[in-house]
């Protein structure tokens, strides 16, 4: 099933909040152990807060975020925002090139340590970060 929700962002951070508690009601149903979930959240965070942070600069905007859950292992995660483009996979990338001791990739990097895949693309002025994480049986942790 397609889950589909778009979020007005102001400046405030708190919306986090209320996007989490849409997450998380949108993905109880589906086995998770609690480890995953958290796991999950914390992923969503850094994307949300990064998007309004970083992407609209305090200024606000729209994020989209579908959620797709149509195969029974996994979850995949679609943040849609229309800022500028940047590709956060080929910055981190970049840094790690470089061998960098610079701040900047931390969220990157603990949203590629949550998740077991992160994609990016540019498509039709929105940037498209793809998050999927597969799911374990309850039973299993």
């Amino acid at each position: 099933m397609v889950k589909k929700a778009t979020f007005s962002l102001s400046s405030q951070v708190d919306q986090v909040s209320d996007i989490l508690r849409w997450i998380k009601g949108q993905v109880t149903a589906n086995g998770l152990t609690a480890k995953e979930m958290k796991k999950i959240e914390l992923a969503v965070e850094e994307v949300v807060v990064n998007v309004i942070e970083h992407t609209y600069q305090g200024k606000g905007g729209e994020l989209e975020i579908v959620i797709n859950d149509a195969k029974s292992d996994c979850l995949v995660f679609v943040f849609k925002d229309s800022g500028a483009p940047f590709d956060p996979l080929a910055y981190l990338e970049m840094l790690q090139k470089e061998n960098s001791h610079e701040r900047g990739g931390v969220g990157i990097r603990l949203v590629s340590r949550l998740m077991d895949r992160v994609h990016y693309q540019r498509e039709d002025g929105f940037n498209i970060l793809t998050l999927t994480k597969k799911i374990h049986s309850s039973k299993e942790n």
